[in-house]
């Protein structure tokens, strides 16, 4: 099963203010020959311009890219304190 990634900034509300989706590694191996090992997965995200400021989740999922079915997640990994500035 080829799977994507998906970074998810998550408002107080719940409602997903940013993401970005790709496959793990930007692609470089294919996930159906994963072995177990970590394996670098680097996303950015990029914020609205009307984005209020205060505490947002960060949450990562792994879903299949045929059907969309989640195989994990979501799973907070930490929160980004968003100020003016940050915009």
């Amino acid at each position: 099963t080829q799977l994507n990634t998906s970074l998810r900034l998550i408002a107080p509300n719940g409602t997903t203010v940013a993401h970005q989706d790709g496959p793990p590694a930007r692609g470089i191996l294919p996930t159906n020959l994963f072995f177990d090992a970590p394996l670098p997965d680097l996303k950015t995200l990029a914020l609205p311009a009307e984005l209020a400021p205060g505490d947002y989740a960060l949450q990562v999922v792994v879903y299949a890219v045929e059907g969309g079915a989640v195989e994990a997640g979501p799973l907070e990994i930490g929160t980004v304190a968003v100020t003016a500035a940050d915009r």
